[in-house]
């Protein structure tokens, strides 16, 4: 089943979401995350470290929907949605 953009971006507002951990910084342990803001998702690549911080990228709800579609490993594909307040099936969790 392929998730749609809006789908994501339904989720993440219902749940209230501001900022979806996606990695930490394996030199300082920060979290880069996406970062929702009025609705609009972007990227935060500022892990504080030794680059210092960079200014949120501004990036599409279709992206994070492609990233979820593109995934061969079920649970990195579920870790993903869990993440942006989805069920495996692409109902808003409760």
């Amino acid at each position: 089943m392929n998730i749609t953009g809006e789908q994501v971006r339904k989720a993440a507002i219902a749940k209230k979401l501001t900022r979806i951990p996606h990695h930490d910084c394996s030199i300082c342990g920060w979290w880069v995350a996406h970062v929702v803001q009025d609705g609009e998702l972007f990227f935060d690549p500022s892990c504080w470290c030794s680059f210092g911080p960079k200014p949120l990228e501004p990036v599409t709800w279709d992206s994070v929907a492609d990233c979820i579609n593109m995934q061969t490993n079920e649970k990195a594909r579920e870790h993903i949605m869990d993440g942006f307040g989805m069920l495996p099936n692409g109902e808003v969790k409760p």
